[in-house]
């Protein structure tokens, strides 16, 4: 539950959240004996504001689901804060700069099924120059980046909500349950089902 939150202007480039309960996952962070974490982020102030409102946003609807898809924007943002600690290159920061929209689109529109050529226009590249890059950046293809994406969005989704397997897979973007159910094998080693009776037996939708 968040305990407080502010979003700085437009004009600043500092922000300020607090959370409870996530101690855990912050253990790699240098935080001070004040229990306060100060932290260096590459990515530009609109991807970090964005995350912080959704997950505000979330957090004050409450409604179905709320809380898988505030802890999600919350693991996205501070992914963010922990490469921001590391001492990349600059060639690789402004790389990974020029793709920021493209990867802001590709983690908040899970369910949409963007071309390679929208993603491209957005980070104002060519379609090859836009591969390229991606590929060198982030070690792997647009397309296995997105998946990963939606797989992990769909474990979510299996053990802790109720949905049918075509209900995920329809909220997901996937052409057919049987797209999904094909895609989430080869990344998990698990047909949705059985990936869902195995982790969670208490449900039992498919």
């Amino acid at each position: 539950e968040s305990r407080d939150g502010t979003v700085c202007s437009d004009n600043c480039h500092d922000f300020w959240v607090s959370f409870g309960g996530i101690t855990e996952i912050i253990t790699d962070l240098p935080i001070t004996d004040c229990g306060i974490a100060e932290v260096k982020c590459s990515a530009g102030g609109e991807i970090i504001r964005t995350r912080i409102e959704s997950i505000i946003g979330e957090l004050r609807l409450k409604e179905p689901g709320y809380a898988i898809s505030a802890e999600a924007s919350l693991m996205k943002l501070l992914l963010l804060f922990y490469r921001g600690q590391s001492d990349g290159g600059a060639v690789r920061d402004s790389a990974k700069k020029k793709l920021a929209t493209a990867l802001l689109i590709m983690n908040e529109e899970i369910s949409e099924n963007y071309s390679m050529d929208y993603y491209a226009k957005k980070c104002h590249m060519s379609k090859s120059s836009f591969l390229h890059t991606f590929s060198r950046v982030m070690g792997t293809t647009p397309v296995k980046y997105i998946n990963e994406i939606k797989i992990r969005h769909a474990e979510r989704m299996l053990l802790e909500t109720d949905m049918q397997i075509a209900e995920i897979s329809s909220a997901l973007g996937f052409s057919s349950p049987q797209y999904f159910s094909k895609t989430f094998y080869s990344y998990s080693g698990y047909r949705p089902r059985d990936y869902r009776r195995e982790n969670n037996p208490m449900q039992t939708g498919d």
